[in-house]
């Protein structure tokens, strides 16, 4: 399990997780490989699961009832690698259990998704069904999306064209791709959306900088803005 492509469900947003899944995979001479059947298992919280929540992942409190506590969950100790689409929102939500992601290298496939499919929705269903030959099969998967077992195959099946797009051929590229990509040169939403980054408002960037919640790419970039 060197690498593994993961998805959570929370019980709010930005909340604490309630579901986790994960699957390993390999990636070499440009093949994505899923390895083994997907984990996928629930977790109880103290807090309550907003209806917001309940009507985007359908878990409802009696789902969690008698699970194991979410900071049991820990990640295999040989995962050097972990896929996510929105890795912030992920790496906060396995950050809450205890897990300490420090060493783990975090490759976002919604950082390049927006690189190399600039103009589309980056949503992982939109891209799923604009990506994939079989629509019906990617059908049946979204008809239970954000389910996050169900996630982690949509997200896998994502970054197989993400390779086939890109030529990456290992591991170590695609990780060194995806920070590239992490660093955005526009602003990727909100009402200056599409613009670039150094001709944002003062006033906006001070702003977005002090959101809790803004990606860590973006932190960046407008911090070296500041910087300048």
């Amino acid at each position: 399990m060197k690498a593994l492509i993961l998805d959570t469900e929370s019980n709010d947003l930005n909340g604490v997780p309630i579901e986790i899944a994960h699957v390993p995979f390999t990636l070499e001479n440009g093949k994505v490989t899923i390895r083994n059947n997907v984990f996928a298992k629930y977790f109880s919280c103290e807090e309550a699961i907003s209806f917001e929540a309940m009507a985007t992942h359908h878990i409802l409190p009696e789902d969690i009832a008698g699970q194991p506590h979410y900071t049991k969950f820990r990640l295999p100790s040989e995962c050097e690698y972990l896929v996510c689409h929105n890795a912030d929102y992920d790496l906060r939500a396995l950050q809450k259990c205890g897990v300490n992601t420090s060493k783990i290298k975090v490759i976002c496939t919604l950082n390049l998704a927006r690189k190399w499919w600039p103009n589309s929705s980056h949503k992982l269903t939109a891209l799923s069904y604009m990506l994939a030959e079989d629509k019906k099969k990617v059908r049946e998967l979204i008809k239970k999306a954000h389910s996050a077992g169900n996630d982690v195959m949509l997200t896998a099946a994502l970054l197989n064209q993400i390779v086939l797009k890109t030529g990456v051929k290992d591991l170590n590229g695609l990780f060194l791709l995806s920070e590239a990509a992490s660093i955005p040169e526009f602003m990727p939403y909100g009402e200056h959306k599409g613009k670039a980054l150094e001709e944002l408002p003062p006033s906006y960037i001070e702003y977005q900088l002090g959101k809790p919640d803004i990606a860590s790419g973006l932190r960046r970039a407008l911090e070296k803005l500041v910087a300048q």
